[in-house]
């Protein structure tokens, strides 16, 4: 998927049914703070490997990448 400079204002809005759907039709989407992310990419890069990836899809880790 592309990535896309925007200012908050702009940002694509989806809810919380949206969010849903989509990670139940496989989507690997996250919650970080109020942006919902596609961390597909990342998936395979991630310091802490695939797994902690994967276990958080559909969820908020916000708490993780902030260490709270």
């Amino acid at each position: 998927k592309d990535e896309f400079a925007f200012d908050g204002e702009d940002a694509p809005f989806i809810s919380v049914n949206e969010f849903r759907a989509r990670v139940k039709q496989g989507e690997k989407l996250v919650v970080l703070d109020e942006y919902v992310l596609d961390v597909s990419w990342f998936m395979d890069e991630h310091p802490g490997g695939r797994f902690s990836v994967e276990a958080n899809i559909g969820g908020d880790v916000s708490k993780f990448f902030h260490g709270r």
